[in-house]
């Protein structure tokens, strides 16, 4: 299989870091999405330009979610609880938010201005880390499941971008704490 993606990316490590918990080869084809070119190479593979995109022989699937449930049925193990979806629904929330705090500020945006747009957003943002560190409290985030590697790859991708803190939860600090010497977030890590 082969990923198509960046490594910083928070969508694509979480891609990588299940294929590593599932013992699956998956290739990263590292793109810079910001630039001309691979604007070019991700719309010829996904016309959703966004990233990840998962090419496996004939099929190439364009969203980081339906990426995870192919790999999940490729490895055997059976799709998502409800309770499971609504985790990742609240994870990918926050990630939205956050990655569109990321592209503002790279294209010069002021995100900290009084507007309704980003005071949505950093509302949307504290209110899903306030929930997402009462679920870490009340066990959802016990096991090692897709909804597990999902959160901590927001949360550390947030912290790496100096976008948002998870230190100042109790639940969330807890969390990375236990799940940062998993090896598989060791090797997808955005730093190396």
């Amino acid at each position: 299989m082969q990923l198509l993606g960046s490594s910083t990316s928070p969508y694509v490590r979480r891609i990588r870091a299940l294929c590593l918990q599932y013992g699956l080869e998956c290739q990263l084809d590292s793109i810079d999405i910001f630039s001309p070119e691979g604007r070019e190479q991700l719309k010829e593979k996904n016309p959703v330009l966004k990233v990840p995109a998962l090419i496996d022989d004939e099929q190439t699937i364009y969203d980081s979610r339906v990426i995870a449930r192919y790999i999940m049925n490729k490895a055997g193990t059976r799709a998502f609880s409800w309770s499971q979806e609504n985790l990742l629904t609240l994870v990918d929330a926050a990630n939205d938010s956050l990655v569109t705090q990321l592209i503002s500020i790279r294209s010069g945006i002021d995100i900290n201005a009084d507007n309704m747009f980003y005071g949505i957003q950093r509302e949307r943002i504290a209110d899903i880390y306030q929930v997402l560190d009462q679920e870490v409290l009340n066990g959802a985030f016990d096991h090692s499941h897709y909804p597990t590697i999902c959160l901590y790859c927001l949360l550390d991708w947030a912290e790496f971008r100096e976008l948002k803190t998870y230190r100042d939860y109790p639940g969330l600090s807890a969390f990375v704490a236990k799940y940062q010497s998993s090896q598989f977030f060791i090797d997808t890590d955005p730093r190396n």
